[in-house]
């Protein structure tokens, strides 16, 4: 039931990423990056990873990005979940600074790649476009983490409990 919870919910925030409403917005979002760190703050590093390959995939798909997307935020849902420990996942406003983070990381690597290839921008203009996009994603990523909370708490096996418990 979570892999159908999860699949429909990267297929939502591809649409909402890739409609022309969030090019319109003056704060633009990346809807799939606060999905893969709010999965991964609920369930941890593997489904953390997994989330973000499929979420990373799927933009590949739409962009043609190759496996970039797929790779990084594969990589940030596995350090997104690496911090479940450390974190109190019920508050939704934890994963507002995680998202700006994670965000000005990704455009910061996609940055960089695009320099090595010659595409590159000057950092004042690249900052232009990240931090907005950065904010706006946090913004989305605490009803959006308080949503997928209350999605992985209904989606939960109630058998794997009385397991761990005997």
């Amino acid at each position: 039931m979570r892999i159908a919870a999860a699949a429909l919910l990267i297929i939502l925030g591809a649409g909402l990423q890739g409609s022309p409403l969030n090019d319109l917005l003056t704060w633009q979002f990346d809807v799939l990056l606060a999905i893969v760190i709010s999965w991964a703050i609920g369930t941890g590093p593997r489904a953390g990873l997994a989330v973000g390959f499929a979420a990373g995939a799927v933009q590949d798909i739409l962009i043609g990005g190759g496996l970039t997307y797929a790779v990084l935020k594969g990589l940030i849902g596995l350090g997104a979940g690496g911090l479940r420990p450390l974190l109190h996942d019920r508050q939704g406003m934890v994963v507002m600074p995680l998202v700006i983070i994670f965000s000005l990381l990704q455009d910061t690597i996609i940055g960089l790649m695009l320099r090595v290839q010659g595409f590159g921008m000057p950092v004042n203009e690249a900052m232009a476009i990240a931090l907005p996009v950065a904010a706006g994603s946090a913004l989305l990523g605490w009803p959006l983490s308080l949503g997928i909370r209350w999605v992985l708490h209904r989606t939960r096996n109630p058998w794997t409990l009385r397991e761990a418990q005997q």
